[in-house]
């Protein structure tokens, strides 16, 4: 009797639960325990809705952008797309992390350059950067994720404006490339 009790408590540990290098240890419910065998290669664990069991995920597609040649500008003061920055694929619904990065200017002294991510006509994250004394080259990053998106085609671009001057991406390989885009759906 004594041996059936201590046995089977020992049986529900995490430490019983774990079978395999890499297994992870989670609890289903209070007091209980469940074990998630180690993800494939290129997986990343992921929690799908709160309180949910945690499972492994696969990075289901990418998708990218790069122009490599010739610097793009703009005096637009209204968002306008930005030249080779847009990527159209059909994903397979979920979510969609979209990246963008590019070394940019604007000529004139105090003006600002205002970058977007747009899904279709969904507006995603926004920046600005200012160019305290004009010319100066800085390095952007930006990043949106969209987490509805329906499983269709659908196009993912850059836009770009001014608050005054020119602004400019450099693409010619002396400060950088535009771009890249980079849509990848989780």
């Amino acid at each position: 009797l004594l041996n059936t009790h201590i046995r089977d408590n020992f049986l529900v540990t995490g430490v019983a639960t774990a079978t395999t290098a890499g297994d992870i240890v989670y609890a289903t419910a209070a007091n209980a325990l469940a074990g998630l065998g180690l993800g494939a290669a290129r997986t990343f664990l992921r929690a799908p809705a709160s309180g949910s069991v945690p499972l492994y995920g696969v990075v289901a597609q990418v998708s990218v952008a790069t122009v490599t040649a010739g610097n793009l500008s703009t005096t637009s003061v209204s968002f306008v797309d930005l030249t080779g920055m847009t990527v159209t694929f059909t994903t397979l619904g979920g979510g969609v992390l979209v990246f963008f990065t590019c070394v940019q200017d604007n000529g004139g002294a105090n003006n600002r350059n205002w970058f977007k991510i747009l899904m279709d006509t969904t507006d995603g994250e926004i920046s600005q950067f200012e160019s305290a004394a004009g010319n100066l080259e800085q390095t952007m990053a930006l990043a949106s994720f969209f987490s509805a998106a329906s499983a269709a085609s659908h196009t993912f671009k850059i836009q770009w404006k001014v608050s005054g001057s020119t602004g400019t991406v450099y693409a010619d390989g002396t400060a950088g490339v535009a771009g890249p885009v980079t849509c990848t759906t989780v």
